[in-house]
């Protein structure tokens, strides 16, 4: 049981590394502007109200533009280890 157990922990430890290759790796195709965005928001952990008044934009747009970009990386990610595994 022990065997299996710290088995599938390596593996899940495996496709956590491949994901997040495959995540930098997307994150380094978006354009500058998207990548700012990520960067202030995750990063530096700016809440969206300050980077929309920062940005000239409301809240809403932020909300929108990030959700696009995560949507992105999402699918990027996914074609990504697809494409890898086959």
């Amino acid at each position: 049981f022990l065997a299996a157990v710290s088995s599938e922990l390596i593996s899940g430890e495996d496709r956590l590394e491949e994901r997040s290759q495959a995540l930098a790796s997307c994150v380094d195709k978006l354009p500058p502007h998207h990548r700012d965005l990520l960067q202030m928001r995750y990063a530096e952990r700016a809440k969206v109200g300050d980077m929309a008044s920062k940005l000239g934009r409301n809240s809403e747009a932020i909300y929108r533009m990030l959700s696009r970009i995560r949507h992105v990386l999402f699918e990027c990610v996914n074609r990504r280890l697809e494409w890898e595994n086959n």
